[in-house]
């Protein structure tokens, strides 16, 4: 399971499988932890070290939440040794990425290329898209659209406009996806659709990126068809009409990866739950 926010965001999690192992943990143990009592760590604890004492967290009226205790990130070495700088807070995607690409550059002995990945760079010139594709996962965005403009087909133009999104570029992106639908394959029908809703969410528009949305109902987007929907009915201020979505999303599909991002979009206490803070502020979300 995921936890909400930048944790669920498909660049995040794309750069942390790159080159990270993910483990989750808490530092309360049973009977002092109002959370996440099972996911309490001894080892974790005793490697890391405490990060703020006082309370984890707190939300204001208007849905702010305010959790400068909670780590978003702490990095650890296979030894136990904890090096660079801890993310704390609760921090958008955009900003994630920056700290964990900041923290990859500043340990390269820390975060060598797999010989796959080694292999993928040495023939990039040859075979751009495969280049495109691993500087998209690891969130390298200008060799990433320097690949893509030499290989110029669908799957290109789609990452572009991925790229063309993370970088605050609706404009371009909506370009981009204009020239990979004129002979995408059928398979890229809803990856297609689902980046058009985004860059469409990204202007504003909110009704017709959730009429695009609403077109996706089976496969891999079919989750992130029913939050971003979500999202764009609260953003237009039909915010029972959002609920409604994100309650759907969570019964029928628990494991998808933004299923907890509808759940703490209902915030306390339907889903026991500070408030998703995208619906707060716009700001750092692709």
């Amino acid at each position: 399971m995921l936890r909400g926010g930048a944790y669920t965001d498909e660049v995040v999690v794309n750069l942390i499988n790159r080159r990270f192992i993910a483990h989750y943990y808490d530092l309360a143990p049973p009977g002092k932890n109002a959370g996440d009592a099972w996911a309490y760590d001894e080892d974790a604890v005793k490697a890391i070290g405490p990060i703020r004492p006082g309370r984890g967290g707190m939300q204001d009226n208007e849905g702010r939440v305010k959790a400068d205790g909670y780590p978003a990130g702490v990095f650890v070495t296979p030894e136990g040794k904890v090096f660079g700088e801890r993310v704390m807070g609760i921090v958008a995607p955009a900003e994630f990425v920056k700290r964990l690409r900041e923290t990859i550059d500043r340990h390269p002995d820390l975060f060598k290329p797999s010989k796959e990945e080694a292999a993928i760079a040495a023939r990039a010139d040859a075979d751009p898209l495969a280049d495109a594709r691993l500087a998209w996962e690891l969130a390298e965005w200008d060799r990433c659209l320097r690949r893509c403009a030499a290989a110029r087909g669908p799957e290109s133009w789609y990452l572009e406009a991925r790229v063309r999104t993370c970088l605050g570029e609706p404009d371009k992106a909506i370009a981009a996806l204009d020239e990979a639908a004129k002979n995408a394959p059928a398979g890229m029908s809803d990856d297609l659709a689902a980046a058009r809703a985004r860059a469409l969410l990204n202007q504003e528009k909110y009704g017709e990126a959730a009429r695009i949305y609403a077109t996706i109902t089976k496969g891999p987007r079919a989750g992130e068809a029913l939050y971003y929907a979500g999202l764009c009915h609260w953003w237009k201020g039909d915010r029972e009409k959002a609920k409604e979505l994100w309650r759907r999303h969570r019964a029928d599909l628990p494991g998808d990866r933004l299923a907890r991002r509808s759940a703490i979009s209902l915030g306390l206490p339907e889903a026991q739950a500070f408030l998703n803070q995208e619906l707060v502020d716009r700001k750092g979300w692709w």
